[in-house]
């Protein structure tokens, strides 16, 4: 069994980032070229999430 991650949210200007520190870097979530999430180092530009209620009218 894998050991589950620990990601952090922060409410930003435009939405929410989503961050996780792995080997002592910290690594900021985002779409990848391919659509898929993925997460690399803030120099590849942080991305802010906007969340929605799933029962919204």
């Amino acid at each position: 069994m894998e050991e589950p991650q620990h990601w952090t949210l922060k409410k930003t200007h435009s939405g929410i980032s989503i961050s996780r520190f792995f080997n002592g870097e910290e690594l900021f979530s985002h779409l990848d070229d391919d659509g898929r999430i993925t997460a690399s180092p803030s120099s590849k530009g942080i991305t802010s999430w906007v969340f929605k209620p799933v029962n919204e009218e």
